[in-house]
């Protein structure tokens, strides 16, 4: 009776916000019509250019409220029951457990993350219910946490709050399309729209934090509440490497046309040494805010009772083992996500099975990436950056002057770093040398690019750093110079006759 009796506040306030929201609107349109015909008793030059500001204004704000239809763009390849039947089984099965319908299309994502929502129709009127989850996060979730994970989601339905998704988007897009229409036209327009606008994500967000807390709850009923507050961790902890991986490691293979094995880059990444202290950083710079639209990750552990935090995670099978075909999906996914095809997702599953063949991306392994993809582009750089190394060697680089090539790299531009750009343009040479002596190429996901050769592996990105050590590390780098074969190399050379890369 009480998740009623919310459920009824809940739709009440969102049809109240979004009712204020237009009722301010509409007001705002009247007071800029009414506003000529008032000044034309005064002045009728003066009614002439208030009226045109007032018109343009009222126009904007009618064009910025008025309602749109969702034209869902698939968030990723669609997975069908025919070729998934284990993943489905778990969905089927979930949704069984929570009252609910289950989704009407699933969909694999880039994300570790899984969502549920109404797409299509205007404001959830003729919509349909989707699902999205992800590849990484099947990848660190076991089964069980998966479950957990699946009656969350369902919550979100069994709450109702799909249903108010659509009026709580609908106002919000409408806001932000006055605030940017108005703010180009009047910045004084636009101030009571900028008000309104934060009081109404501080009041809908707080509603949408306590949305999670009972979507968490139902789930911790459903799987149990030791999956739940070890699948709410997991992806916690996951969230910051997979944007890492995704942008650093797999986005400039995509854009270079190449489609590396999505899953075991993201094993690798996940064992990078550095991360723990990226997460602490991360976490210490963004404190909870009354904007989040989620708890912090305590808060949903407490919400789940005093034993859920403190439970041992229940090691079963890992939740990508539901997955038939992991390549080929792992290849759709990298086709969709650099816009290479499937942005029209085939209805019948018959199409859906052929849509998994072609693949207009080159595949390619991770061991090959420092070869295939690093060299030629590191190359090419170099040969555009050699007037800017014009007789700088290798073994000269202990005495070399990094803050005056930096400077001269940024020059105009006032947020460069010159180190960073120093380190950048005589790393990327040095590769190039070393690579033409005959050290490999080692591009691992997490770790930077190295060069491996004479028993050690060399980060060329590094060697500012590395010569810091002072008379000792210099005298180690000459020597390994020497022993290379590069002491001499003029790394502005490189593509010249008789240069450093011939």
């Amino acid at each position: 009776m009480r998740d009623r009796a919310h459920l009824l506040w809940r739709a009440v306030l969102a049809l109240a916000l979004a009712v204020a929201f237009y009722g301010l609107a509409l007001a705002a349109v009247a007071a800029l019509l009414a506003a000529p015909v008032l000044v034309a008793r005064a002045s009728w030059g003066l009614a002439f250019k208030v009226a045109l500001f007032c018109v343009v204004g009222a126009f904007l704000i009618l064009k910025a409220i008025a309602p749109r239809r969702d034209r869902f763009e698939p968030p990723g390849p669609r997975l069908a029951p025919a070729t998934q039947p284990r993943l489905f089984a778990e969905i089927r099965q979930i949704a069984e457990a929570t009252g609910q319908a289950p989704p009407s299309e699933v969909y694999l994502v880039a994300d570790v993350n899984a969502f549920v929502g109404h797409r299509g129709g205007l404001m959830g009127v003729g919509s349909r219910r989707v699902m999205g989850i992800g590849l990484p996060l099947l990848q660190v979730l076991t089964v069980a946490e998966l479950r957990a994970v699946l009656a969350h989601e369902f919550g979100h339905f069994d709450g109702g709050d799909v249903g108010l998704g659509p009026w709580i988007y609908g106002t919000r897009s409408a806001l932000l399309r006055t605030i940017e229409d108005l703010h180009d036209h009047s910045t004084l327009l636009a101030i009571p729209f900028v008000w309104y606008a934060n009081a109404f994500f501080r009041v809908t967000h707080a509603v949408s934090r306590h949305q999670e807390t009972k979507a968490d709850q139902l789930a911790a009923r459903v799987a149990g509440p030791g999956p739940t507050a070890w699948g709410l961790r997991v992806i916690h902890d996951a969230e910051l490497p997979f944007a890492a991986y995704w942008h650093g490691a797999v986005g400039p293979l995509l854009a270079a046309g190449f489609a590396p094995p999505l899953a075991s880059g993201f094993e690798t990444f996940l064992k990078a040494p550095w991360l723990d202290d990226a997460r602490k950083h991360a976490e210490e710079a963004a404190p909870p805010s009354p904007y989040d639209t989620h708890p912090s990750l305590p808060a949903r552990l407490a919400a789940l009772g005093p034993g859920a935090p403190s439970a041992a995670r229940d090691v079963g099978p890992g939740a990508l083992s539901l997955l038939d075909g992991v390549p080929t999906l792992e290849a759709r996914l990298a086709v969709f996500a650099a816009g290479k095809g499937e942005g029209r997702v085939p209805a019948d599953e018959s199409a859906l099975r052929l849509a998994a063949e072609p693949v207009p991306l080159a595949p390619i392994r991770w061991e090959e990436v420092g070869t295939r993809v690093w060299l030629p582009d590191w190359d090419r750089t170099a040969r555009k950056n050699r007037r800017l190394l014009k007789g700088v060697t290798p073994a000269g680089l202990p005495g070399f002057e990094w803050e005056t090539l930096g400077r001269r790299i940024v020059a105009g531009d006032p947020e460069g770093e010159p180190l960073e750009a120093a380190d950048a343009v005589v790393g990327i040479a040095l590769a190039v040398v070393l690579a033409r002596a005959g050290f490999a190429v080692e591009s691992v996901p997490g770790v930077g690019p190295g060069l491996l050769g004479l028993g050690e592996r060399v980060e060329p990105f590094a060697v500012r750093e590395r010569l810091a050590g002072g008379p000792d590390a210099a005298a180690a780098w000459v020597s390994f110079c020497e022993r290379a074969g590069i002491a001499q190399a003029d790394l502005g050379a490189i593509g010249e006759p008789g240069g450093a890369s011939s």
